[in-house]
């Protein structure tokens, strides 16, 4: 009898849990065929985004290994800066354990020489392992300067206020916006051929179907990993 009590709370736990993340799914869906994932990362980039007409100092803070799309977009940006901001030195904040000519770090900054960037402009900060750590041990040498970040939109609000909490005075942003394609992505089934039949959708012209709901869902994702981020940074006092 005590056994069969247990078994029924512990159905209606799991069908209470199953149902619970059933309409967090469905919130997931329907938020995704709106606009509302796009302003919420778009926030993330530009909420603590400012501008000076002065830069002593571009922070590059390390993404992913190289190449990547974080790594790419970021020295894209850094370029872009450096052109704005000749005298500036250029900081890649990036974990460098091993040194080499090989080290992810060494290739984004041979990638960014190649792209015309003299090399004694650019300098590493190859200890620290998160944001935190990074805007400590750039403090001393550049928390009087005028600093521009470069980071994922999605990271920039973050950087911004870990770098103000350690002391840094001056610090603007240029988060690594993707730019949309231009031309049109439609196309005609009938020109193209293939299978023409009643149970496959049409979607030559369905371009929410095709790419913003997964682009959406991809920003949530992005998103709500970022907030849980924010979260613990402002509960350990780093923001």
């Amino acid at each position: 009898m005590i056994l069969t009590e247990k078994i029924n709370v512990l159905k209606r736990i799991a069908v209470r849990g199953i149902f619970f993340l059933g309409l967090i799914f469905l919130f997931f869906i329907v938020l995704s065929f709106t606009t509302a994932p796009y302003h919420m990362y778009h926030w993330l980039g530009m909420s603590k985004s400012s501008w000076s007409e002065r830069v002593d100092a571009i922070i590059i803070l390390g993404g992913g290994g190289f190449p990547s799309e974080s790594a790419l977009m970021r020295n894209y940006y850094a370029v872009q800066a450096h052109d704005l901001f000749p005298t500036a030195t250029i900081v890649l904040a990036m974990p460098d354990d091993q040194p080499t000519a090989k080290s992810d770090a060494r290739k984004m900054i041979g990638h960014m020489c190649a792209l015309g960037v003299d090399s004694s402009k650019i300098v590493q900060e190859r200890i620290g392992h998160n944001t935190r750590e990074q805007a400590l041990n750039l403090a001393a040498g550049f928390a009087n300067k005028n600093c521009l970040i470069i980071t994922s939109p999605e990271h920039m609000r973050r950087a911004v206020l870990c770098f103000n909490a350690v002391g840094f005075d001056s610090v603007f942003a240029m988060p690594t916006f993707e730019h949309a394609l231009m031309s049109s992505t439609r196309f005609s089934s009938d020109r193209l051929g293939g299978r023409q039949h009643f149970l496959i959708p049409e979607v030559a012209d369905a371009q929410q179907l095709r790419y913003q709901f997964w682009n959406h869902s991809k920003y949530q994702i992005i998103c709500y990993r970022e907030y849980l981020a924010l979260a613990y940074y402002a509960m350990k006092g780093w923001l």
